[in-house]
């Protein structure tokens, strides 16, 4: 028989068993008034006690008894439908009935948290693999993020430049680049040798290979797989985000049973951060004033196989590069050698060294043989 006096049934319990016992209730298909633990509707929760969210609570449609439920919070006995939930609180024993938006702005802050808490706890013990991997290292995977985001919008600052005030120069570079990076000489030209009677073709020697190959063509392919990360990041890692709200994601994906979905969509984003972050380090190697310098010593002989001129200086970090094949748009004007080539300045200390956080992947257990 059902009592509000004295000591609950709950006291004592761990909030885990708690957890439990609230989830077979709930399968049972019975309204949560009707439990031996939970208080009457006129029974308000302790005061000032500390509480936790067991589970959520609506009105189920196959209820012999269609009426709202209770809240205990303002001590109404058909009050809600639905995102109601239900509490335990320390020290009692018994479980109240809490509506969505019940009680003063203190307590529904108070309440807020628990059930914050509760959607993490419940995140954090269902879900495997790549979900439960951000949950676990949320701070990591942030910091990771915007670390890259912030990197890769350098290099594609520099790109977007190097486009458009050395386009001849990218175009020549990006041909290189389809041809496997290797930056020949013509030792010998093509032509007719009457010494031996017949055609011989050219011949050329390799005097370095080009780096960062891959950043020097049309388009920025850091920034690409960036973008193809960023709207689905941004809903878990945007200034105004916590691990809060992946969280509150994960545990409605768990209600709805979409956990896959979400899973197949987090590893899309983290492939294309990834990618992402690769191209990166291709786009600073490309940068490299080492690689400059094989270029400005490659352009140096006029025999080069692509008939190109580089030239590059070094003061203080900063690498200038003049691309004497090209003379800047109009609104680059102002940023050009004494003879009027393109200029392209790289601060090195930009091209930043970022280490790849790998995903710890925590896999279901494996049933028990």
């Amino acid at each position: 028989m059902k009592s509000d006096d004295g000591v609950g049934p709950f006291l004592g319990v761990s909030l885990q068993d708690q957890i439990v016992a609230w989830q077979r209730w709930q399968k049972s298909g019975q309204r949560p008034e009707l439990h031996s633990a939970v208080r009457t509707f006129d029974i308000s929760p302790p005061e000032g006690g500390m509480f936790h969210v067991l589970g959520r609570v609506s009105l189920n449609r196959k209820w012999e008894d269609q009426e709202r439920i209770q809240c205990n919070v303002c001590r109404i006995e058909h009050k809600f439908i639905s995102d109601g939930y239900v509490a335990s609180y320390d020290d009692d024993g018994f479980w109240y009935v809490i509506g969505p938006v019940c009680g003063s702005d203190e307590h529904q802050t108070a309440v807020a948290g628990a059930i914050r808490e509760h959607k993490n706890r419940e995140a954090e013990k269902v879900a495997e693999g790549i979900v439960a991997d951000t949950m676990n290292n949320y701070s990591k995977w942030r910091e990771y993020y915007y670390k890259l985001r912030n990197a890769v919008e350098i290099v594609f600052e520099y790109h977007n430049r190097f486009r458009k005030i050395a386009p001849n120069s990218l175009r020549a570079l990006s041909n290189i680049r389809k041809s496997g990076g290797a930056l020949r000489v013509v030792a010998r030209d093509a032509g007719f040798n009457a010494d031996i009677g017949r055609y011989q073709p050219a011949v050329t020697k390799t005097v370095g290979r080009l780096a960062g190959g891959d950043f020097f063509q049309g388009n920025c392919l850091a920034m690409k797989f960036l973008r193809d990360a960023v709207p689905i990041l941004e809903l878990y890692f945007a200034d105004d985000k916590t691990k809060d709200d992946l969280g509150e994601a994960i545990y409605n994906a768990i209600e709805s049973g979409k956990l896959q979905k979400l899973q197949n969509m987090l590893s899309g984003g983290f492939d294309a951060l990834h990618r992402a972050h690769e191209q990166y380090e291709i786009a600073c190697a490309g940068l490299n004033e080492a690689n400059f310098k094989v270029l400005a010593k490659w352009t140096a002989n006029p025999r080069n196989e692509a008939g190109l001129h580089i030239e590059y200086a070094v003061v203080e970090g900063e690498v200038t590069v003049h691309f004497l094949d090209d003379r800047p748009p109009l609104e680059y004007r102002g940023i050009t050698s004494d003879d009027g080539y393109s200029i392209l300045q790289i601060r090195q200390s930009e091209l930043q060294t970022i280490d790849f956080l790998r995903l710890e992947l925590r896999l279901a257990a494996a049933p028990a043989a």
